[in-house]
């Protein structure tokens, strides 16, 4: 059921996974609060999750992760 559902969200990175994230200095990526997002605690406190970046930063990526 999961597989089907991911594959009708047309995501664009279908595969993506927060594991497989990289934390290069240049990034300015906080491991510790990406770790905490991955627990989706926020959805329970009914809060959303927004990606600020460059162009070509990972934000859609990032985003079909979580």
């Amino acid at each position: 059921r999961l597989t089907r559902l991911i594959k009708k969200a047309e995501l664009h990175f279908p595969g993506a996974c927060i594991e497989d994230i990289e934390y290069h200095v240049d990034r300015k990526l906080d491991k510790a609060l990406i770790t905490r997002l991955s627990t989706c605690n926020y959805t329970g406190d009914r809060r959303n999750i927004i990606v600020l970046g460059a162009s070509g930063a990972g934000k859609t990526y990032m985003a079909c992760a979580f």
